[in-house]
Formats: structure tokens, C-alpha cells, sequence
């Protein structure tokens, strides 16, 4: 039942594409003219590789397969994918005949995610504050002294880690 499926599936896709994408391409003297109604850019980078000697390098997640336009440009390869790319953040650099795409994504800001820590610093002997206590986040130079309640707050960034206790004992 699931193989039926996937044949009519297959069949169905084919027929659409024969009907609504007629696409003529010809590479003849280092003229490249690719033509097409309603196509992705990754047809369009396949009409080219089929019918030319250039080879095309992409990570296949980075081309969107979603968007669709009519495409009708005859040229260089340059002229040719300045119009297939056009109106998107892909980059191409073409060396003999391997183009290489890179598509330029927005930089996203990788700040280290702090959180408060803070606690109360006491005897263990008899629950006192301990006043002036230093704490210190542990490697790092981040520190911080208690205060009068034996209270203390400070930053700490996640790639470090706190050291809770130390226990002081008189000789």
C-alpha cells in the first residue's frame, strides 16, 4: 500500500513538473541560458550541472528549495547566477569550472548567559552571619566579600562553576 503510494506519489510530481516547469537550458561556447517557469534554485543549479561542465559545491540545507520564479537569462555564468540568486543572501565564486555557493546568515550574537548566585554565609557551629566572608566563583576573578547579615550576590557566568562550601576551622 505504502510502495503504491509512493509511485503515484512520484508519477504525480513528474507530470506536474513536465506541465507547469518547461525548461530549456543550453551551455554551447561558454554561453549558459537557462529558462523556466516557477523554479527553485536547486533546479536551477541542477539544469546547469546537467547541461554544462560547471560543478556546483553547497551545503544543501543553505539553498532555499521553497522559493520559486520564473527564470528566463541567457549569459556568462556570472550573469546567469546573478539572476538565480537574485534578491537572496547566497554568494557564489566560480574557479574554472566548480562554483562554490556560501549563503551569508546573520551573525548571531553569542553571549554568555549569566546568573545571579547568592546565598547567606554562616557558622556552621552556631548559625551566625559571617561578616567579610570572601566567595569566589571558581576559575575565574570574579569574587565578592559577605556583608554585615553574612549575605553575598554575584554574577556567574555558566562556563563556571561555584564552589559552595569551605568550612574554616580554628586550630
Amino acid at each position: 500500500m505504502k510502495i503504491l503510494f509512493l509511485k503515484c506519489r512520484y508519477i504525480r510530481y513528474t507530470i506536474v513538473m513536465l506541465l507547469f516547469a518547461p525548461i530549456a537550458v543550453s551551455a554551447a561556447q561558454g554561453t549558459i541560458a537557462v529558462k523556466g517557469q516557477s523554479i527553485t534554485m536547486k533546479q536551477a543549479i541542477k539544469i546547469i550541472e546537467n547541461t554544462s561542465d560547471y560543478t556546483f559545491f553547497f551545503k544543501a540545507s543553505d539553498i532555499d528549495d521553497t522559493s520559486r520564479k520564473d527564470i528566463d537569462c541567457k549569459g556568462t555564468i556570472d550573469e546567469v547566477l546573478s539572476v538565480i540568486f537574485k534578491g537572496s543572501d547566497v554568494n557564489y565564486v566560480v574557479k574554472e569550472h566548480e562554483i562554490i555557493i556560501k549563503v551569508n546568515k546573520p551573525a548571531v550574537s553569542q553571549q554568555k548567559k549569566t546568573r545571579i548566585i547568592s546565598g547567606v554565609v554562616t557558622d556552621s557551629s552556631d548559625g551566625t552571619p559571617i561578616i567579610g566572608a570572601n566567595i569566589k566563583v571558581k576559575g575565574s576573578n570574579t569574587g565578592v566579600i559577605s556583608d554585615i547579615d553574612g549575605n553575598y550576590s554575584t554574577l556567574n557566568p555558566q562556563s563556571y562553576y561555584f564552589q559552595r562550601i569551605q568550612t574554616l576551622e580554628d586550630e
